[in-house]
C-alpha cells in the first residue's frame, strides 16, 4: 500500500504563524519614535523658555 500523500494548503505555504506573534505585533511600542517625539518637546519648551526669558530681561512692554 502507498502511504497517503500530505495535502499542500495555503495556509502550509505561506507559514502560519503561530498566536503568539500575533499577540507580541499587537503591543509593539515604537520606542525610537517615542523617544525622538520627546526630544522634539524638550527642545521645543526650551526653545520657548529662552525666548521668554529674553523678553523678561528686556522689560514688559504692552
Amino acid at each position: 500500500m502507498a502511504a497517503p500523500k500530505e495535502e499542500t494548503t495555503l495556509s502550509t505555504l505561506e507559514g502560519d504563524t503561530a498566536p503568539d506573534d500575533e499577540v507580541e505585533d499587537e503591543h509593539f511600542r515604537p520606542i525610537g519614535t517615542i523617544f525622538l517625539l520627546g526630544c522634539f518637546v524638550v527642545a521645543l519648551v526650551l526653545l520657548w523658555l529662552s525666548v521668554y526669558i529674553i523678553l523678561l530681561s528686556r522689560g514688559v512692554t504692552v
